[in-house]
């Protein structure tokens, strides 16, 4: 029922013609006459929603229109869904998207649990998934798959930059607070490893519900712990909530110290700037890096209301790779396609060159930032101070390491 409702919602919203018209046509018209359709899968509502939500979906049309709208004389179709990071809701779609609706590929995923199912989706019904938001080094890693791609840093890049700037500047104790699903705990045991690895100690951990709101006595615990850091193993609201609650707790004021990993536009905007100023964030997209990223933020800003992210710019970039791939294989056909995806260095305003490596990770720079205050801001967006550009070769987890059966 759910998947047949998508069906209709879907075709209704975006004009689709009824299919009983090609029937008639020849083969190579009915190709031609067939539009290619992506799908574009993420939180629009929940606590993501402000570094993913409706503006996906713009950054996408971005990235089409930009392309010239057509590829292969095809018409280029966005197909949009709510995940609600459920993953029964992620992968009934996604099946509904690639069974039904001939989608020829999916974008997105906020959530590591729920990118994890719909890549299986993807390697059963052999369809490409370029997955632009979840951090999990699963998806590449032990659960890596073909037909997948992992577009955007994940949670050991994220954990790697940071954890060895810190390491190098005589910060060798920790204490972790730490969302309780897959995202969190990923997080946690590669930054940790890292740590114990450079001779470091962790303090202690504590693990807090998906959506928290109140972080009175996770902070209470991580500030008696003497720790010299502590880090926020979380990201979106829940992110933005501890760092408030650090704030209060005067935290942010003491000699101990703060980590973030996902902190972008909109919760530096949530939090305040001046209040998140000098934080260390590890990112793999600096808005005013280039003057064509500098373009994207103000552009993607007024079409959509929202703040720039990692996850819009990498949903605007893995498109256009995307696109040019398939002009490249001359079909969607998965196989095609992501042999040229693959063959294709990758290279746009958040990436000088990258590749994509052989369990699907793409290998790009990372860097370490530092949240400006108003008063050093050169535009708009011009959040980030960049400290240090982290090699890819440096900043992911090794293709050994990571245990993707495709690499061996």
């Amino acid at each position: 029922m759910f998947g047949e409702w998508t069906r209709r919602q879907t075709l209704a919203h975006f004009g689709v013609a009824a299919a009983g018209f090609t029937g008639f046509m020849p083969k190579q018209s009915r190709a031609q006459a067939r539009p290619l359709r992506i799908g574009v899968m993420d939180d629009m509502t929940g606590p993501y929603a402000a570094n993913a939500g409706p503006g996906v979906v713009t950054a996408a049309k971005m990235a089409i229109d930009d392309f010239g709208g057509k590829v292969l004389g095809r018409e280029v179709e966005v197909l949009q869904a709510n995940d609600q990071n459920k993953i029964e809701v992620g992968v009934v779609t996604a099946r509904n998207w690639y069974e039904n609706n001939d989608v020829s590929a999916i974008f997105g995923i906020s959530s590591s649990s729920v990118a994890l199912g719909v890549q299986e989706v993807s390697r059963e019904l052999k369809k490409p998934l370029i997955v632009t938001s979840a951090a999990s080094t699963e998806l590449s890693g032990k659960a890596c798959s073909e037909m997948a791609v992992q577009w955007n840093n994940d949670v050991y890049s994220s954990a790697s930059v940071i954890g060895n700037a810190a390491l190098d500047q005589g910060l060798d104790t920790w204490f972790f607070v730490t969302v309780d699903y897959n995202f969190g705990a990923a997080l946690e045991t590669s930054l940790a490893r890292i740590v114990r690895d450079r001779g470091g100690k962790i303090l202690g951990s504590i693990k807090h519900p998906f959506g928290t709101s109140d972080f009175s006595s996770f902070l209470t615990q991580a500030q008696a712990s003497g720790a010299k850091i502590i880090a926020l193993a979380n990201g979106g609201d829940d992110m933005n909530n501890a760092i408030k609650s650090a704030k209060e707790f005067g935290i942010l004021d003491s000699d101990q110290k703060v980590a973030t990993f996902y902190l972008q536009a909109p919760n530096i905007e949530s939090v305040g700037q001046d209040l998140a100023a000098g934080l260390l964030n590890p990112t793999s997209f600096v808005p005013g890096l280039n003057e064509e990223s500098r373009e994207f933020c103000l552009r993607f800003n007024k079409l959509s209301g929202q703040y720039p992210t990692h996850i819009h710019a990498g949903y605007y970039t893995a498109v256009r790779h995307y696109l040019k791939a398939v002009a490249q294989a001359d079909t969607d056909e998965t196989a095609a396609v992501i042999r040229a995806m693959r063959s294709l260095d990758v290279r746009d305003f958040m990436t000088a060159k990258g590749k994509i490596r052989e369990d699907g990770r793409v290998m790009r720079d990372m860097y370490l930032v530092k949240i400006k205050p108003k008063a050093k801001m050169t535009f708009r967006f011009d959040y980030f101070e960049v400290i240090k550009t982290v090699p890819p070769e440096l900043a992911f987890l090794s293709i050994q390491e990571g245990g993707c059966p495709l690499a061996r």
